[in-house]
């Protein structure tokens, strides 16, 4: 059976209440923050936060200060409540957050060092008389913040980026920064070999220590006689039998991914001993 015209124009009162309910929008959430290396999912791309991105530090720079860690300095930018640090390298292409840091109010000053190179111009007095209106220049330089980062592999290259973030309330999403690149140092063999005998079958050997190395591998005649490393600076070879033999003495690190590695195994400082018999007191 057809439907009547009637029938055609019927509206229910759930259609009427339907008709009545406002259009819900989907709530948005923060946009995951973009830094080198990293991929948005799915979910952080249809939800978006479609602010523009805030000021981000323009100053940033890493320096090693060891084989193993390295410090990593940024600028700090006005009205930003907090500031994350990111880093990738050394096999790893993904950007991992490793340190953050809430902002410190009253220590954010908007201030351009290289806007301007030359002698302070002059300044009038204050109104109704006073003291001139100090000069803000170069000898005022931005504030920054700084990070040391342990763990790192010698000779190894990484990648840091600063974010800068805001209340949820700013006009702006977080900011990224450029990223900085660094090499770390290499691992150094320990300097400063030296041997003494006894009762020609006792040689020790003693060594400088090496910065932030965690333990020492002793050779002898181009082979590893120690099965862990040494957690000193000396070592005490016995049982030996006349003859010439040659020792040399490699660095041992401690990484965070890695975990303890040797350090530059060529060229190694040598030194060679004789043993006799008649070497006895």
């Amino acid at each position: 059976m057809r439907p009547t015209p009637s029938q055609w124009l019927r509206i229910t009162p759930a259609m009427l209440f339907g008709l009545a309910l406002p259009q819900l929008g989907v709530a948005q959430v923060p946009e995951r923050i973009v830094v080198p290396g990293a991929v948005l999912p799915r979910q952080a791309i249809r939800n978006r936060d479609l602010r523009p991105a805030g000021p981000a530090p323009d100053m940033i720079y890493g320096r090693a200060l060891s084989p193993t860690r390295a410090r990593v300095t940024w600028s700090t930018v006005p009205d930003a409540n907090g500031y994350q640090l990111y880093r990738s390298g050394a096999g790893s292409g993904a950007s991992t957050l490793i340190h953050s840091v809430v902002a410190t109010p009253g220590l954010v000053l908007a201030v351009n060092p290289t806007a301007y190179q030359g002698p302070p111009p002059p300044q009038p007095g204050t109104p109704g008389g006073g003291k001139p209106v100090p000069w803000v220049g170069n000898s005022n330089p931005v504030p920054t913040k700084s990070y040391v980062d342990p763990g790192r592999t010698p000779k190894a290259t990484y990648t840091y980026a600063v974010v800068a973030t805001y209340p949820d309330t700013a006009p702006y999403r977080a900011g990224s920064s450029q990223p900085a690149s660094l090499a770390m140092l290499p691992g150094l063999p320990p300097a400063g070999l030296s041997a003494t005998t006894s009762l020609g079958t006792t040689v020790t050997l003693s060594w400088q220590p090496v910065l932030d190395a965690t333990g020492y591998q002793v050779f002898r005649n181009g082979s590893p006689i120690t099965p862990q490393p040494v957690r000193g600076i000396s070592y005490v070879d016995t049982g030996l039998q006349p003859g010439l033999y040659t020792y040399s003495v490699a660095s041992f690190f401690s990484t965070e991914s890695a975990g303890e590695i040797p350090g530059e195994l060529s060229p190694l400082q040598s030194i060679q001993v004789v043993l006799s018999r008649c070497a006895r007191p």
